[in-house]
C-alpha cells in the first residue's frame, strides 16, 4: 500500500495517466476505474495541497461516469468540483457534464438556462428572444464576413487561442442540441453565432460543426450549391484541426448535404465511418443517425428493400436501446429556420 504522502501522490498520478490513455482509446469503463481509483490515493487536505491534480482526476472521473451510467458517483463527483473549484474556468468542464445530465434527463428548458448562463459569463450574450429581425440580422451580418473569404482562406484562417473562445464554442454546440426539443427556431442563432466566433477569433476544434451546420441551414433555405459547398469545407477543417468529439455529427451532417451534388452510392459509405468516429468519443446519438441516415440513402440508392427494412429496424432497436428514437428525425434539425425568417 502507498503509505506516505509522496507515495499516495505519485499512485494518484500513475492513474491519472492510465486515465487519460484509456480516454483516449475510448475504454471509458477502464478509465473511469483508472480515475476512481486515483482518487482514492488523494490525501484528507488534497483539495489545498494537490489542487491540480484532484481537479484533473475529478474532472476526469465525472466525465467517464456520465458516459458508463454512474449517476449517484458522478453527483458525488461534480458537488465536490463546484465546492473546491478555485475559478470559473475550473468550472466550465462540470457545467458543461451538468448540461448533458440535464438533456439525457429531458429537461431541456433547465439545460438552455444554464448553457445561456455560462455563455453570459463567458462575455457571450444571447439573445432572450429570437424574432425573425434578429434571425435576419445575424444572417447579414455572417454572410457579408463570409463573403470576403475564398474557400481556401476559410481552410487555412488562424486558430483559435482565446480559452474563453474555445469554451464558447462548447456551450454554444451544447446550446444548439438542447435547443433542438423545445426552441428549434432558436437554433440558427447559435449556428451564425460559431460561425461569427470562428470567423473573428479563428477555428477551434468545433468549427467544422460551425460550417457543416450553416450549410445545412442554407440547403434547407433552398442554396443546395453553397450547402454543398460548405460541406466539404467542413470536412477539410475535420481532418485539420477538428475535435474528435464532433466528428460524428459533422460526418453525418456532410454527407447528407453531398448526396444532393453527388451519386448516393458514392457517398453512402461515409455513413459508416462516422458512426465509427462517434463510437469512438462515446458519442451513440450521433452513431445512431450515421446508421439512420445509412439506412436511408440505400434505399434511395437502389439496394433491396428487404434488406433496407431489415437493417432499419436493427437500427431502430439500437436506438430505443438507447433512448434517442427523437433523434432520428434530426435531419430535418433545421426546418423550421424558414418559418422564423420568413413567416
Amino acid at each position: 500500500a502507498a503509505g506516505d504522502s509522496d507515495e499516495r501522490s505519485s499512485a494518484a498520478n500513475y492513474n491519472l495517466v492510465a486515465g487519460k490513455k484509456a480516454r483516449a482509446a475510448s475504454d471509458f469503463f477502464s478509465a473511469y476505474w483508472f480515475y476512481d481509483y486515483g482518487i482514492s490515493y488523494l490525501k484528507v487536505d488534497h483539495w489545498a495541497n494537490d489542487y491540480d491534480l484532484s481537479l484533473a482526476l475529478y474532472d476526469g472521473a465525472a466525465e467517464c461516469a456520465l458516459i458508463v451510467g454512474e449517476h449517484v458517483v458522478l453527483s458525488i463527483l461534480t458537488e465536490q468540483i463546484m465546492h473546491y473549484a478555485r475559478c470559473i474556468e475550473d468550472k466550465l468542464h462540470i457545467f458543461d457534464i451538468s448540461m448533458r445530465i440535464l438533456m439525457d434527463r429531458s429537461d431541456m428548458s433547465a439545460a438552455i438556462a444554464c448553457g445561456i448562463e455560462v455563455l453570459s459569463k463567458l462575455g457571450e450574450d444571447f439573445p432572450e428572444k429570437v424574432t425573425p429581425h434578429v434571425a435576419i440580422h445575424f444572417m447579414e451580418e455572417t454572410s457579408e464576413m463570409l463573403d470576403e473569404m475564398t474557400n481556401e482562406e476559410l481552410i487555412d484562417h488562424k486558430a483559435m487561442s482565446d480559452s474563453n473562445k474555445i469554451m464558447a464554442m462548447n456551450f454554444l454546440t451544447r446550446l444548439f442540441e438542447a435547443l433542438f426539443m423545445i426552441r428549434p427556431s432558436d437554433q440558427p442563432v447559435v449556428i451564425l453565432k460559431m460561425v461569427q466566433l470562428s470567423l473573428t477569433h479563428g477555428m477551434s476544434p468545433l468549427s467544422p460543426l460551425a460550417f457543416v451546420l450553416y450549410g445545412s441551414f442554407l440547403a434547407n433555405m433552398g442554396n443546395t450549391q453553397e450547402g454543398y459547398r460548405y460541406a466539404r469545407i467542413a470536412k477539410a477543417l475535420l481532418e485539420k484541426i477538428g475535435s474528435r468529439r464532433v466528428a460524428g455529427a459533422v460526418i453525418a451532417y456532410s454527407t447528407q448535404l453531398m448526396a444532393y451534388a453527388e451519386p448516393v452510392q458514392s457517398v453512402i459509405n461515409f455513413h459508416i465511418e462516422g458512426g465509427k468516429a462517434a463510437m469512438k468519443s462515446g458519442d451513440t446519438m450521433y452513431a445512431n443517425l450515421n446508421a439512420f441516415f445509412y439506412d436511408s440513402c440505400s434505399y434511395w440508392s437502389g439496394k433491396k428493400l428487404r434488406n433496407v427494412m431489415g437493417q432499419l429496424n436493427f437500427t431502430l432497436d439500437l436506438t430505443k436501446q438507447s433512448n434517442h428514437v427523437l433523434m432520428l428525425v434530426s435531419s430535418f434539425i433545421l426546418g423550421a429556420i424558414e418559418r422564423v425568417i420568413f413567416p
